[in-house]
């Protein structure tokens, strides 16, 4: 990845949690003195990559009716679907936050003593270490409905097809399914074949998802969401097995969490199974397998493309 390459992602992330952030400071305001909301809010602010909402603004770029540099750094930005209706920024931010508030959700969750039992998340305290069980189990729950919510308050054309995305991604046909799968293969190891199931429901779903909503929006055809499909799966795994290598070869300052967690908790891992090595060509392999299905769209050269190139070669 040239010097170049990785500042247009760096930047382009930082737009995205700019946005996500100051929609959801105003999202959230309505809610007075809520102990939930503030737990919530809270595990938003922790930061992270922001990953998923660009995945969405990223694609819903590439899918529009415009120049392929469209000035999409401004907050205040406008873009064409391919029938030539006019998306106002809002709407797109809203489909990119409700992706995001999923997510943290997800981790929350995660974080809790009955999942993973984890005190750090991105190198700040855990939602129910700071706020207790209770509050942060309420507030992951809080933030699934406002989820839903965002998405319902927009003014898209294709706003039930959005919905429905991120229901499927989401729910038991995606994360949640990953996550019941994950709870249940823990100390008695899983088959490679298995472990592919668990990732690409909880983490490649929800990833996948961030992709087809945005292009939907655009309103992508049939044939281009079902090669987005490929191209969002294929990304979503790589995604989980390269955070499987890097909870091996990474460090905890890097990371934001502990790392080696996973193997002290007997979760069955891709380097585990299948050896590091062997790890970093298959996840190498499904970002090629990626960039194929976005070279036959012909968005070879937008920052879709490279934010997934980013999927292979980050740090935490």
């Amino acid at each position: 990845m040239t010097k170049d390459t990785a500042n247009k992602i760096n930047n382009f992330l930082k737009f995205t949690s700019d946005l996500i952030l100051d929609f959801s400071e105003r999202d959230f305001s309505l809610v007075a003195n809520s102990k939930c909301a503030s737990a919530a809010l809270y595990s938003l602010k922790v930061g992270g990559k922001r990953l998923r909402p660009a995945l969405v603004l990223a694609s819903a770029i590439a899918f529009s009716n415009e120049d392929i540099n469209a000035d999409w750094h401004k907050k205040n930005f406008r873009l064409k679907t391919q029938s030539g209706e006019e998306i106002e920024a809002k709407d797109i931010i809203a489909v990119a936050s409700a992706f995001e508030y999923i997510h943290t959700y997800s981790l929350i969750h995660d974080d809790l003593p009955v999942m993973d039992n984890d005190s750090l998340r991105r190198g700040r305290l855990s939602c129910h270490i700071k706020f207790g069980v209770p509050i942060a189990v309420t507030a992951g729950i809080y933030l699934i409905l406002k989820a839903f919510s965002a998405l319902n308050k927009t003014e898209l054309k294709r706003r039930r097809a959005v919905i429905e995305i991120l229901r499927r991604a989401s729910g038991i046909d995606g994360m949640v399914m990953g996550q019941a799968l994950d709870i249940l293969g823990e100390k008695r190891g899983v088959s490679s074949d298995e472990l592919v199931m668990i990732h690409e429901h909880k983490t490649a779903a929800l990833i996948q998802g961030a992709i087809l909503a945005g292009a939907v929006v655009m309103d992508a055809s049939s044939d281009e969401v079902k090669l987005l499909e490929k191209v969002g799966q294929s990304a979503g795994l790589a995604f989980q097995i390269v955070d499987d290598i890097l909870d091996v070869e990474s460090t905890s300052l890097l990371m934001g969490k502990p790392v080696g967690a996973d193997s002290a908790k007997g979760k069955s891992t891709y380097p585990a199974i299948i050896g590091l090595e062997e790890s970093k060509k298959k996840a190498c392999g499904l970002i090629e397998e990626s960039f194929n299905g976005l070279n036959k769209l012909g968005k070879e050269n937008t920052i879709l493309f490279s934010l997934i190139s980013y999927v292979l070669k980050r740090e935490n």
